[in-house]
C-alpha cells in the first residue's frame, strides 16, 4: 500500500515519477479545467490531429497551458508541430472532434486522475479534493484559486483580528439581524466564517444551520420553486424536524409566500433563536430569479425588525448570515448588489503589515520590515497572494522574497494562475478592458461610470479613495501585469 507523502522531499520524489500523461491531466485539474476541457487538451497525446483540441480555447488558455507544461511535454508537442506558434493559428479552424473520440479521451482523463490519486496514496473514490489539498500544501503555485474556492479549502492558517470578530458576533446576535460577509474570492471569507461559527457554537441558546448553494446541482438551480423546496428540506433535515412540513407546500401560492408561511411554522417550534448561514450566495445572483430570492431575504429581515408585525415575536428569533463573492458583480447589469441596503455589511480587509508579519511566523519565516513593506506594496496585502508567497518560500528554502518580487516584474511566476484568471474575466467585457486601461494610465484616482466602478471593485482589481467615488489600481503586481497584457 502506497502512503501519502509526509514532507516536501517525499512529495517531490513522488511527483517526479508521475507518468507524463497523468501529470498533464492532473495539472489541468489543479488549474481549474473541467474534464471536457482537459479531454480536448489531452487529445494532444492521443492523435496526430492536434488542431482539434483548440475548439473553445481562447488565446489566454492556450498560453496558460504552455506555461504550466513541463519541458518534456513542450518538446513532445513541438516535435509534432515543428513550431508551437502553429497552435495559435490553428485556433481559427474551429473543427469538430468526433463526440465518440472525445468521450473516450475524457474517460482517459478521469483514469489519469484516478491513477494520479493512487500514485500519491489516495485509495478511496474521493481523490480530487485530496489531490488539490495535497498540492496546495506542497506545490501551491500549480493550484488555481478557482479550485481552492470550489473545494472550500481554507488557505489562512491563523485567526485574524479577534476584537473585530467579536464585534461581528455582536452584530449577528442582535435581534432579527442580517449580516453580509462579502469580498472578492480568496480574501478570507471562509476563514472568517469558520472562526465566527466556531465561537457562536459556544452559545447554547442558539441553533445554527449552515447551508451552501455550492451543493445545489443544476436540477435544483434551474427552477426557483425547486430551489426553495430543496432549501426548505435541507433546513428541516439539519434541524431534525419532520419532513411532513414540506407536504404543506401549496402549489397555488408563489414560492416566496410558501417559504414565509413554512418558516413561521418551524420558527414557532423552537424556544431558541435560529442562526441560518447562507454561503456562496453569489451562485443565486447568477440565476434569473435572483431578485425573487433576495426579495424573500429582505422580507425575512423586515419581518424581524418590525414590532408592529403580529408575527414579530417569531421573526425576531431569526438571524441571517449571508456570505458571497463580489466577483459576480462583473456580470450583473447593476451598480450594486441585489441585496443593497439590507443588514450589516462585513467587507473583508487586506492584511496590514502586522498581520503579514504574524502570518510569516506561521510558516517559520523571519522577514525584515523592509521585506514586509516591499511585499505589501507588490500584492497589496491580498490574503491569498500573501499566503501563496509564504507557502512557496517554505516549500522551496532556496527561494528568497527578493527574487520573487524581482521576477514578478516580468514572469509573474507563482502568481501566474491568479493573474490569468482575472485577465480572462476582464477580457469578457470591452467596457471593463477600457475602464481598467484608463485606471492603469492615470497617475491619480479617477472617477468612472458607477456600474463599471462597482464591477472592477468587486473583482478586487481596484481600491477606492475615502470618498468611495474614485478608483485606483489594487497593487503593483496588477499594475505590471495588466499594463502589459490588457
Amino acid at each position: 500500500m502506497i502512503n501519502i507523502p509526509q514532507n516536501q522531499q517525499e512529495f517531490e520524489a513522488r511527483y517526479e515519477t508521475l507518468p507524463c500523461k497523468q501529470k498533464l491531466s492532473l495539472k489541468l485539474l489543479l488549474l481549474g479545467f473541467s474534464d471536457l476541457e482537459s479531454a480536448r487538451l489531452n487529445f494532444i497525446f492521443y492523435t496526430e490531429e492536434i488542431a482539434l483540441i483548440l475548439i473553445s480555447l481562447c488565446q489566454e488558455e492556450i498560453a496558460l497551458l504552455f506555461n504550466q507544461m513541463s519541458q518534456e511535454q513542450r518538446q513532445q508537442i513541438e516535435k509534432r508541430l515543428h513550431n508551437p506558434e502553429i497552435i495559435r493559428r490553428l485556433h481559427n479552424l474551429r473543427k469538430e472532434i468526433d463526440p465518440e473520440v472525445l468521450k473516450k479521451v475524457k474517460q482517459r482523463v478521469r483514469q489519469n486522475i484516478h491513477y494520479s490519486g493512487k500514485h500519491f496514496g489516495f485509495n478511496n473514490s474521493d481523490k480530487r479534493e485530496k489531490l488539490v489539498a495535497l498540492f496546495w500544501k506542497y506545490k501551491s503555485e500549480l493550484v488555481s484559486s478557482s479550485r481552492l474556492t470550489e473545494y472550500g479549502l481554507n488557505f489562512l492558517p491563523f485567526i485574524r483580528n479577534i476584537p473585530m470578530e467579536q464585534r461581528y458576533i455582536k452584530n449577528i446576535l442582535e435581534l432579527g439581524s442580517l449580516v453580509r460577509i462579502r469580498s472578492p474570492r480568496l480574501m478570507g471569507k471562509t476563514c472568517l466564517l469558520t472562526n465566527i461559527l466556531k465561537q457562536l457554537k459556544s452559545y447554547n441558546q442558539y441553533k445554527i444551520v449552515y447551508f451552501s448553494f455550492k451543493h445545489c446541482d443544476s436540477s435544483v438551480l434551474c427552477d426557483y420553486k425547486n430551489l426553495m423546496q430543496y432549501f426548505l428540506a435541507s433546513l428541516l433535515k439539519k434541524l431534525n424536524l419532520e419532513q411532513k412540513l414540506i407536504e404543506k407546500w401549496e402549489n397555488v401560492l408563489p414560492p416566496n409566500e410558501n417559504i414565509t408561511i413554512l418558516f413561521e411554522e418551524f420558527l414557532s417550534v423552537f424556544t431558541e433563536d435560529l442562526i441560518i448561514v447562507l454561503d456562496d450566495l453569489d451562485i443565486v445572483f447568477r440565476q434569473p430569479y435572483d431578485q425573487d430570492f433576495c426579495g424573500t431575504l429582505r422580507d425575512f429581515f423586515n419581518n424581524s425588525r418590525s414590532p408592529e408585525n403580529h408575527k414579530y415575536q417569531l421573526w425576531k428569533k431569526l438571524h441571517l448570515i449571508l456570505s458571497h463573492s463580489t466577483e459576480i458583480y462583473a456580470t450583473l447589469n447593476k451598480n450594486n448588489s441585489p441585496l443593497a441596503n439590507v443588514g450589516t455589511i462585513i467587507a473583508i480587509q487586506t492584511f496590514n503589515s502586522q498581520e503579514i508579519k504574524e502570518l510569516s511566523k506561521q510558516y517559520d519565516l523571519t522577514l525584515k520590515e523592509k521585506e514586509i513593506e516591499a511585499l505589501s506594496s507588490l500584492i497589496g496585502g491580498h490574503p491569498y497572494l500573501v499566503t501563496l508567497t509564504f507557502k512557496y518560500l517554505k516549500n522551496y528554502p532556496e527561494a528568497t522574497l527578493e527574487n520573487i518580487i524581482e521576477s514578478s516584474k516580468h514572469k509573474q511566476k507563482i502568481y501566474a494562475n491568479h493573474l490569468q484568471g482575472l485577465l480572462g474575466i476582464v477580457k469578457q467585457s470591452q467596457e471593463l478592458v477600457q475602464a481598467y486601461g484608463r485606471i492603469l494610465r492615470a497617475t491619480n484616482p479617477i472617477k468612472l461610470d458607477p456600474i463599471i466602478t462597482w464591477k472592477l471593485y468587486g473583482l478586487g482589481l481596484t481600491k477606492m479613495d475615502e470618498s468611495m467615488s474614485s478608483s485606483y489600481c489594487f497593487c503593483d503586481l496588477y499594475y505590471q501585469y495588466f499594463k502589459e497584457n490588457l
